[in-house]
C-alpha cells in the first residue's frame, strides 16, 4: 500500500512543511518521536489515569493526567502520532498545557494526536511515564498556534471556513490536463459531492485553469503532479494544501484565523481505479484518496482507525473507503458551524451548500434508493447538518429520517 498525506501550508507567521523523518520538526514544534537521548521503555507506574478517555483533538479538548512525580516544572506531553498510524508520538506544543504540578496535568489534545497511549516526560527527565490505556480519538481538527499578539509566547486558535469566492463558499479549478481526464475529473465531482451534499460545505467548480503549481495565488487548484513531484520518501499518492490568513480582533488582544485557499495534487504515475467500479488488488482506489484529501481541506487531520475511517492516515491497494463516517461528520459539522457563524476578517461567512437531489433517498445519485443509500443514511445518524441525509428538513438526522427513507426505499428515480 502507499501513504496519502496533508501538507498544511501557513500564511502569515506559520511554516509551510512537513517532517520526513523521525527526528525532524513539523510546523506546529512538535517532534514526530521522542527527543535524543529520552528512553521510550514503558513505565506504567507514575501515569496511573487519565480523563476523559475519549476527546477529539484541535478542538481544545482537556485531558486531565493524574499520576505522581511528574515534577513541579512543565515538562512535555506526548501523544499518538496519527500521521504515523499511531506508531510513533507526538507532542504537545507548550501552549497546549493549561496546567502542571507533581501530581496532575491538564492539557488540550493537540491536533495531530491520535487513538493510542499517553506519555508524560517530566523536565530534565530521560524517562517517560506510560498510560497502560488508550485514549480514543474519533476525530481531529486543524488548529492554529501563533504567537502573533505577544512574540514568544504562543496560544492555540480554531480555524474556520468562509465566503472565499464571494458566492458562499471555494471554487475549485482544474488544471487543464485534469480537466481532459474525464475519468480523474469525474471521480473527483464524486468525492466532492460526497462532502457537500454529506455536510453543506459549500465548494464549486470553476473555470479551467493554466496554474499548474501548489502556491499561495488565490487559486484553489486541483492537478496532477508534474514527473516526480510526489514520488518522495514519504510515498504519498495525493496532497493536499490549505493556506491560513489571520486578523487582529479585539482591539489587538486576540487572532482570528480562516481558511483563504485550498489546492490538492495527485500522483500522475499512481496505478489507478477511478471507479465507480471496485478497484483491483493492484489498484489504488482515486475517488478513496480524492474523498481523503478533500477531508484535508475541510481541516480534518489524520485519524488512527484502518479501515474504518476515510481520515486513516494509509490506503491499501485494492481497498475503498469513499463514505465518510460518523466521526468524519460530526468534525465535518464543527467546521461548518464555525464557517457559517457569521463574518472573519472583513471576509463574509460561507453559506450551506444544498445538495441537487433528483428524488428523496437517493443520497448516492445512482437513480435507485436501495441498500447503498441506507448506509449512507447510517453513517449519518445522529449528526446536525443541512444535508439530503436530512429528509424531513429539520436539521437532524434522526428516527424521523429513517421512516421517511423506508417509504422511498425501492423507488427507481426518474
Amino acid at each position: 500500500g502507499k501513504l496519502y498525506d496533508a501538507h498544511q501550508g501557513y500564511e502569515v507567521s506559520e511554516l509551510r512543511s512537513r517532517f520526513a523523518n523521525q527526528t525532524e520538526l513539523d510546523q506546529k514544534g512538535q517532534e514526530s518521536f521522542f527527543p535524543a537521548g529520552v528512553s521510550a521503555e514503558q513505565k506504567f507506574v507514575n501515569l496511573t489515569s487519565f480523563t476523559p478517555t475519549t476527546a477529539t483533538a484541535g478542538t481544545q479538548s482537556l485531558i486531565t493526567i493524574s499520576g505522581s512525580s511528574f515534577g513541579s516544572a512543565q515538562g512535555t506531553v506526548f501523544f499518538a502520532n496519527a500521521d504515523q498510524g499511531g506508531s510513533g508520538f507526538v507532542s504537545a506544543n507548550p501552549a497546549l498545557i493549561q496546567s502542571w504540578s507533581d501530581t496532575q496535568i491538564t492539557v488540550h489534545v493537540p491536533d495531530r494526536a491520535g487513538t493510542g497511549p499517553i506519555a508524560v516526560l517530566p523536565d530534565g527527565a530521560t524517562n517517560a511515564f506510560f498510560s497502560s490505556t488508550a485514549l480514543t480519538v474519533p476525530y481531529a481538527i486543524n488548529s492554529v498556534i501563533s504567537d502573533g499578539i505577544n512574540p514568544g509566547v504562543f496560544v492555540e486558535y480554531p480555524l474556520r471556513h468562509a465566503d472565499d469566492n464571494g458566492a458562499g463558499g471555494y471554487t475549485w479549478q482544474m488544471h487543464t490536463d485534469f480537466d481532459a481526464d474525464t475519468d480523474a475529473s469525474e471521480s473527483f465531482i464524486r468525492a466532492l459531492d460526497t462532502w457537500r451534499c454529506g455536510s453543506g460545505l459549500n465548494w464549486d467548480i470553476g473555470a479551467v485553469t493554466s496554474v499548474d503549481q501548489i502556491i499561495g495565488d488565490g487559486v484553489n487548484v486541483v492537478r496532477w503532479d508534474n514527473g516526480a513531484e510526489l514520488d518522495g520518501t514519504t510515498g504519498a499518492i495525493g496532497t493536499a494544501t490549505s493556506y491560513f490568513s489571520g486578523c487582529f480582533v479585539n482591539g489587538g488582544t486576540d487572532l482570528n484565523w480562516f481558511v483563504n485557499e485550498i489546492d490538492i495534487v495527485f500522483d500522475f504515475e499512481s496505478n489507478w481505479n477511478f471507479g465507480p467500479d471496485a478497484p483491483l488488488n493492484s489498484e489504488s482506489d482515486f475517488e478513496t484518496v480524492a474523498v481523503h484529501e478533500l477531508g484535508h481541506n475541510y481541516q480534518l487531520n489524520h485519524v488512527v482507525d484502518d479501515g474504518n475511517d476515510v481520515m486513516h492516515w494509509q490506503l491499501l491497494n485494492g481497498t475503498t473507503q469513499r463514505v465518510p463516517n460518523i466521526n468524519n461528520l460530526n468534525g465535518a459539522a464543527l467546521m461548518q458551524a464555525r464557517a457559517e457563524n457569521g463574518s472573519v476578517c472583513g471576509v463574509s461567512a460561507m453559506t450551506a451548500f444544498v445538495c441537487a437531489q433528483g428524488c428523496p433517498g437517493d443520497f448516492n445519485g445512482d437513480n435507485l434508493v436501495n441498500v447503498d443509500d441506507f448506509l449512507d443514511l447510517n453513517s449519518a445518524f445522529g449528526i446536525t447538518c443541512t444535508c439530503p441525509e436530512d429528509m424531513n428538513g429539520d436539521g437532524d438526522v434522526n428516527i424521523n429520517d429513517f421512516l421517511d427513507f423506508n417509504t422511498a426505499f425501492g423507488s427507481t428515480c426518474p
